[in-house]
């Protein structure tokens, strides 16, 4: 979704850590157990407050239990706690702005699928799947954790557009996807966003960009892993 707005430069930035994954610098996963807990919630239907209260709780027990007596060290092992605790707070109340009625969450299981856009394998993984009280598909659900930069409207029509896609499918081939029960939220920005009623036009363009990732990504040389090891990918896998 950055790919789709960003500067040209940024873009072949975006393309090179794709297939060079294991050549630049590692990023770091936050908000693991956040991202559990309130997928747990959604599971139990977004009644239980007590589970993202009690996963707070031992959050912060776990923080006053660090020992560690460089100054820098110990603020950052705090810092990575309060991240998932600040994540969980934000996130409180956000399921009443998805705005359904009569449907029921469940959390995603199984071996991730790809959409395939141009030869360019896209994965999304959706964390929740939004289905009628008669158990049929119709949506599903992103989570979007990036504390320092907020989910843009137009990234977040392209991606609310590619959920709609993606159920469509893999979950409900036989069925029309409801473009309202494909979501996004943005956790630190707070806010929930739905695919609008453009999902073709912007399926399209996000096709026309895959095509332009195929184009570039054979001018991209493979590199070695940091550490002098093995080399990128060859699949053009997406995240």
């Amino acid at each position: 979704m950055e790919y789709m707005e960003a500067m040209p430069s940024r873009q072949l930035e975006i393309v090179d850590n794709q297939k060079n994954p294991l050549a630049n610098k590692p990023k770091m996963t936050w908000c693991a157990r956040a991202r559990k807990v309130i997928i747990e919630y959604f599971a139990n239907g977004c009644v239980n407050e007590s589970i993202l209260d009690e996963e707070i709780e031992r959050l912060q027990s776990e923080i006053e239990k660090i020992k560690e007596e460089d100054p820098k060290k110990l603020e950052s092992k705090i810092n990575k706690y309060q991240v998932e605790i600040d994540a969980i707070n934000s996130f409180k109340g956000l399921h009443k702005r998805i705005g359904l009625n009569g449907v029921k969450f469940s959390k995603v299981s199984g071996k991730p699928k790809y959409l395939d856009f141009a030869g360019v394998h896209v994965s999304l993984r959706p964390e929740i799947s939004v289905m009628t009280n008669e158990w049929e598909h119709i949506g599903c659900l992103k989570l979007y954790f990036t504390k320092n930069k907020r989910l843009t409207d137009n990234e977040a029509d392209f991606l609310c557009s590619i959920l709609n896609e993606y159920v469509g499918k893999h979950f409900s081939p036989k069925h029309t996807a409801n473009p309202r029960a494909c979501i996004a939220i943005d956790v630190f920005g707070q806010k929930v966003f739905t695919a609008s009623t453009n999902v073709g036009l912007h399926t399209r363009r996000i096709r026309k960009s895959c095509q332009e990732i195929r184009e570039m990504w054979s001018t991209i040389p493979s590199r070695k892993e940091i550490g002098g090891r093995g080399d990128g990918q060859n699949e053009m896998d997406f995240e």
